[in-house]
């Protein structure tokens, strides 16, 4: 077949092959370039999109020269109002690329010209304040990596310059960031880290200041402080730290303050400086939320006991009843009582126990009630245990609070007679009953018998309230009587009975009879 082949058909399929070698390159080319076309796209409808000129540098790979080129359009074009997120990061990132050498790392580093971009990003006027403060940071931490450590103070004391007048509004959006860096905590935390780390303690505390000055400090930059200050063994300033701190913030941060700040007191000086540390918390408590102060009060009567005199640790517990909120005084009942016992016996509990009945809510009153009794017991005294369990009885439904009741018939069984346990079901059958009339009780019984009402009938709308009655007492509440009581027969002449007078049994039981006369 071969020989058959003219010379002219050879050629055609040379021409052919070329061509389409031609074009198989022209595609893989175009391929290449598919993700720069795709960049240029996205660029041309929003040029201020800094992600899109992230992806674009990082298209060049270990082309130095294009990178730089591309970082330098990128900071030409992007406006900083309009910008998308980050756009301080082209800046930093320019910079590191000085720093390091290009991409692979194989040039010369050229700090001089990392130094003068990031000079020039403080000058720009960026959406954020913090964005500024990064920049700032980014150069300090730069002079740090190459151990230029009096530069890298130098930047920051530049950077947080204050002007004299200070009283500009952070917030305030129609000011350039430039002037309103000065209260960017971001940038004063830095510098305080910083001047912590390679400073002196007169420096550090020089910028702790001027952070307190400008009102900018939040709970963690007073903890700090004082805790920089009790390192270095400056413990009285630490505590006016404390104090500055309690100072600047409401609750819930001046409650978070306060215990770290009694907790520190008490360390350092013990019983040395009682009337101090009880000023203190009075201070604490004085102003001190409900939901905040019981902590504050176990470490005062905590103080008391240790230091002071069991009568005043007594009368903190006996304030702290009655102020801390509804959900602690449980707790708080639980815990003065185990400390009156063991100052005074038990017999001095039994005012404490009678004021927890009274505070108390219901569902706390029951257990209280128990552990009162428990307490009567050990005394011996039967007779009062049994009026308290009397009294818890009212708060127990026998179905929620089998245990009350289990105890309590115990209770009868080992010391109780045959009256008192008929008193104890007397009452029993009194509560149940009590609960399960509740309209409360019956209507939630009702709700959760819906269920098994459709799937037999519907009742009608006038027996609703019965057949919740029924759910309720598995049978019917009242009974009536099947025999006749009759009336005795007086043996007095005028008074005798008539034994011919009808029968009152028939009829209607509920006739009003009246006498002849008042007809």
């Amino acid at each position: 077949m071969s020989a058959l082949e003219s010379p002219e058909d050879e050629e055609t399929a040379a021409e052919i092959e070329a061509d389409l070698d031609v074009q198989m390159q022209a595609f893989e080319a175009l391929i290449d370039r598919r993700p720069f076309l795709v960049n240029d796209v996205l660029l041309r409808r929003n040029p201020h999109d800094v992600q899109e000129w992230e992806k674009r540098i990082a298209l060049w790979g270990d082309n130095d020269e294009k990178v730089a080129e591309t970082y330098t359009r990128a900071l030409e074009t992007i406006s900083p109002k309009k910008s998308s997120a980050n756009f301080h990061r082209l800046y930093i990132n320019f910079a590191k690329f000085y720093e390091e050498g290009g991409t692979t790392g194989q040039s010369e580093p050229d700090l001089a010209s990392a130094r003068k971009l990031l000079e020039k990003a403080t000058k720009v006027n960026f959406r954020l304040v913090d964005e500024l403060a990064e920049v700032w940071i980014e150069w300090a931490e730069l002079e740090i990596r190459h151990d230029n450590y009096d530069e890298a103070i130098r930047v920051m004391q530049r950077a947080a310059y204050v002007p004299k007048d200070s009283k500009i509004n952070y917030h305030d959006q129609s000011l350039p960031v430039q002037a309103r860096l000065f209260k960017s905590l971001k940038l004063w935390s830095f510098y305080v880290d910083l001047e912590e780390s390679i400073g002196t303690v007169e420096t550090t505390k020089n910028v702790y200041d001027k952070i307190l000055e400008l009102r900018i400090a939040n709970a963690q930059i007073i903890v700090n402080y004082a805790t920089f200050l009790e390192d270095n063994q400056y413990f009285e300033e630490s505590f006016k730290v404390y104090e500055r701190g309690v100072e600047l913030f409401n609750y819930p941060i001046s409650f978070e303050i306060w215990n770290i700040y009694l907790s520190k007191f008490v360390k350092r000086y013990g019983g040395s400086k009682l009337e101090r540390t009880r000023d203190l918390f009075e201070q604490a408590l004085e102003k001190c939320p409900q939901k905040y102060c019981k902590p504050l009060f176990l470490m005062y009567a905590k103080l008391e006991e240790d230091f002071g005199l069991a009568k005043r640790a007594m009368a903190i517990y006996e304030r702290a009843v009655g102020v801390v909120a509804d959900q602690d005084k449980f707790e708080m009942f639980t815990i003065y009582i185990a400390k009156v016992t063991e100052n005074y016996g038990l017999p001095a509990t039994r005012p404490i126990f009678e004021r927890a009945l009274e505070v108390l809510p219901d569902k706390q009153t029951a257990r209280m009630c128990l552990r009162f009794a428990s307490m009567e017991r050990k005394l011996g005294e039967i007779d009062r245990a049994r009026a308290i369990y009397a009294h818890a009885s009212q708060f127990c439904d026998p179905r929620l609070y089998p245990d009350f009741w289990k105890e309590w018939n115990q209770f009868e069984v080992e010391t109780g007679s045959e009256d008192t346990f008929k008193e104890y079901l007397r009452i029993k059958r009194s509560v149940q009953s009590q609960y399960n009339t509740e309209a409360s009780f019956l209507t939630a019984h009702a709700l959760g018998g819906q269920k098994d009402a459709q799937a037999t009938s519907a009742p009608a709308p006038g027996d609703a309230m019965a057949e919740a009655e029924k759910q309720a007492t598995k049978g019917p509440s009242f009974v009536r009587a099947t025999t006749t009581v009759s009336k005795p027969v007086e043996t007095n002449g005028d008074h005798e009975m008539d034994e011919d007078a009808p029968n009152t049994g028939d009829g209607n039981d509920e006739e009003i009879r009246m006498s002849d006369d008042e007809e």
